[in-house]
């Protein structure tokens, strides 16, 4: 029994890696990355007034970085045209229960090696965003944050729904502190997207300040 027993193991281990291996050829990765001492920097230039929306946008296309990586060979055939040459960034709003607010998508050009958020889209375009966000107020960032490779899923998704599950899942689980957040997301373009994927987040959590708003 205990060989049988074994041998299953065995069996629904390679099971298990042979299915990874074809998730990862079966879908794009879309990268985004942040430094962790770029963003303390960020804090630091908060300090008691806060970053107001262009500086925060500004920040984040000067600090932010993109790629998309190749999809695997079994792919191939699904993108006659290579890869995508564009993606969309979306910017979710969460409040301090962790329900998505707000939400502005915007389309951006896409990057084969890692490139500057600044270089691939419209910083003007998205400190609009934020300002729309959080008008009259400023940003103060928490101690941390939260890039995709330490809190985000990293399963394949294919539509903007789904994001928007993770999203909300992901908001609630900083909401106990009581912080705002904003999460970052670059996906494939559209609502239901063409080829599986695996979204790029980011979550930043703070607190914001300004006229009819709690210090």
């Amino acid at each position: 029994m205990k060989l049988i027993s074994f041998c299953l193991t065995i069996l629904f281990t390679i099971i298990c890696l042979t299915d990874l291996k074809a998730q990862q050829n079966e879908g794009l990765n879309y990268e985004l990355s942040f430094n962790q001492n770029d963003y303390k920097m960020l804090q630091e230039r908060a300090g008691e007034k806060g970053v107001s929306a262009d500086e925060f946008a500004r920040w984040i296309g000067s600090n932010g970085r993109f790629i998309i990586l190749k999809p695997g060979e079994d792919i191939n055939d699904l993108m006659e045209e290579g890869l995508p040459q564009s993606a969309k960034l979306t910017v979710f709003a969460l409040d301090e229960r962790g329900a998505i607010v707000g939400e502005h998508g915007m389309r951006i050009r896409t990057a084969e090696r890692p490139t500057d958020l600044g270089r691939l889209m419209n910083i003007s375009e998205l400190g609009q965003v934020f300002e729309r966000l959080f008008p009259d107020a400023n940003f103060f960032p928490d101690a941390n944050f939260f890039p995709d490779a330490n809190f985000f899923p990293d399963n394949l998704l294919n539509s903007m729904e789904e994001v928007s599950k993770v999203v909300t899942e992901s908001g609630r689980r900083v909401a106990a502190s009581g912080a705002v957040s904003f999460v970052l997301t670059v996906t494939p373009d559209g609502d239901r997207f063409k080829v599986p994927a695996q979204p790029g987040y980011v979550l930043f959590a703070g607190h914001l300040i300004g006229p009819n708003r709690k210090n």
